[in-house]
């Protein structure tokens, strides 16, 4: 069994890091969708970095649309449930 796992972020550069470190440690089958709305502040480029990872899909949008257009977004774009 697989999970997606779906994390929205905005300007959250402080924290995004630390964050995927303990999601993937978590020992489940998962696939990790990462919604970025538009960060401002560095989120971006270190999410640039997270698509090297099997495990993790980045999808960045254009606009912020807020929290539950990231979720709608990272539902669509998941393969696991």
């Amino acid at each position: 069994m697989k999970i997606s796992v779906i994390v929205p972020v905005y300007n959250e550069a402080r924290t995004i890091e630390l964050l995927l470190e303990k999601v993937r440690r978590v020992p489940v089958s998962k696939e990790i969708i990462v919604v970025d709305g538009n960060s401002e502040d560095g989120t971006r480029e270190l999410l640039e970095k997270h698509q090297e990872f099997s495990d993790t899909r980045v999808i960045f949008q254009k606009t912020r649309r807020g929290r539950g257009n990231a979720l709608k977004v990272g539902l669509k774009a998941a393969t696991a449930f």
